[in-house]
Parts: C-alpha cells; structure tokens; sequence
C-alpha cells in the first residue's frame, strides 16, 4: 500500500498527464477491490450458505410439540410452516400446515389443521388425514362434534365422520371465540335475530336465542338482556330472573346488584338450598 501511495504522489517536475494516469490507476485499483468484495459476498451467499449451510438445518425444528404419546408436531426454520411427525418411526406424515389446535380432552382424538388457508382434521394419534382440509373456519372436536364453516358460509356440526348432523342455518358473526359443547350444550347465535341461545347434540335449542349474551360458570348461566342480568343454573333453573342491573359469579359467592343500587351477596351453598329444597 505504501509503495502505492508512492507511487501515486505528484513529484516536482511531473506533468500533468502522469498525475492523471495516476488517479486513473488509483480509480482501477478500487473498483477492482469492489469487485472482489462483491465476488466474496456472492459466493458467500450462494455457495456456503445455501448450499453447504441452509440444507444441513432447513429441516431443523426450532420447537417440538407433542399431541400424543408418538406423534408430534415439530416446527421448522425459515417459514417452512409445521410439519407432523412419527418420532417413534422418524417418518415425516404431513408437512407444509400453518397451525394445529388439538382439544383438551384425549377422547376427542381429531385435531384441527390449517394448510393453504382451508381446514380440516387430522388423528392425533396416528397423524392421519382424517377429513381433509375444505372449511372455511373450523373448531376442535367437543363431545363428538365439531363446528365448521362451509364455503357458502353456514356453520354447521359435523361428526368424527365428517357428516353434517346439525344444521340450523347459523352463521359467524365473531362474537364466540370458539363453538364448543359443555355438559352437553354449546353456546349459538341466531342468525336472523342476533340473538343467543344454547343448543344441545341433537340440535335442539334448550335455551331460546333471546339474549344478547349467555356466558357459562361451573354450576351457572349467567345470561344478559337489554342490559340486564339473570342467572341459571345447568339445569336451566331460574336462580335470578333476568332483571338485575349488575352481576358478578365469585368462587363460592354471587354478587347481585339491584336497580336502588343496593347490593346483596348470596353463598353458594346455601344458594343451592334455597332452590332445591
């Protein structure tokens, strides 16, 4: 470098047209080094990244999930998405999905898979495709059923199957954040009124859809109406008629607020005895 810039220095007596060759060598010589740099980066890229280095971890998986005792679902590096996975076997089932939710309880052995924006339900214990992706929107299994949107936007309930079994001309309205049964009945939406209600496994509205909001406890419904509060039991049973301004289910207590603004709290226990006795 020194014996460059030696080069390069104007000595007395030089003429003008030495002093340009020199800035046109110096000019030269960086572009040639900006080449090479240029060179080094692509080779670096495309040669050793992703030749030698991206195949050897590409199919790594960041986290491994399992949803059953063999099967699991690993998910990979650089937006490979989520692949499902025999580890016992070491044999890949699926790959390429965005997302799986499994349902709490082991007896309802499907989950639910998204992959190229359709859904559909796959074994948790096998890993198999047990209904292919074709719904719009679905939710994970609860008590044998499950509630899909089809591609002419109705929400209907299907079996392990796939068969349609209830089918009340529902729609999404995205007020639920999931459609599932308890204790045998599942929170719905009329589609016309707006309204809420509860239907049970066959379909059959045990709580009429005249609600603005129906939200489940242990052992109660508390439901709302024209800004109004009542309770239920699991039964059905009138605890409070739907005519309090103010509501709120402890642990082991009921808070009630009345219209004079006064407040009473009931206990549980002797809450339950009052009703059945």
């Amino acid at each position: 470098m020194s014996k460059l810039l030696n080069v390069l220095i104007l000595r007395k007596g030089e003429c003008f047209w030495m002093y340009v060759w020199k800035i046109l060598c110096l000019i030269v010589a960086l572009s040639i080094a900006f080449v090479g740099l240029l060179l080094f980066y692509a080779f670096c890229r495309n040669v050793v990244y992703f030749r030698w280095i991206r195949p050897a971890v590409v199919n790594r998986a960041y986290e491994v999930r399992y949803i059953s005792g063999n099967i699991a679902l690993e998910y990979l590096m650089y937006g490979k998405g989520i692949r499902v996975v025999d580890r016992q076997r070491d044999d890949v089932l699926l790959k390429g999905l965005e997302w799986v939710a499994v349902p709490d309880r082991l007896t309802d052995t499907l989950a639910v898979f998204c992959k190229d924006g359709k859904r559909g339900y796959l074994n948790r214990f096998t890993g198999q495709v047990e209904i292919p992706a074709q719904y719009r929107r679905a939710w994970v299994f609860s008590e044998g059923l499950a509630c899909v949107e089809t591609e002419d936007c109705r929400l209907v309930f299907i079996d392990r199957e796939g068969e349609v079994v209830i089918d009340k001309g529902l729609r999404y309205s995205g007020r639920f954040g999931g459609y599932l049964f308890h204790d045998g009945v599942c929170r719905a939406e009329d589609y016309h009124s707006g309204k809420v209600g509860l239907i049970d496994t066959l379909g059959r509205w045990v709580l009429e859809p005249e609600y603005d909001d129906v939200v489940s406890y242990t052992d109660f419904w508390q439901v709302r109406k024209d800004g109004l509060n009542g309770l239920l039991t699991k039964d059905m049973d009138t605890v409070f008629t739907v005519s309090y301004p103010r509501m709120s289910i402890g642990d082991d207590y009921i808070e009630v607020g009345y219209t004079d603004h006064t407040v009473k709290v009931f206990d549980y226990e002797k809450l339950f005895k009052f009703i059945y006795n």
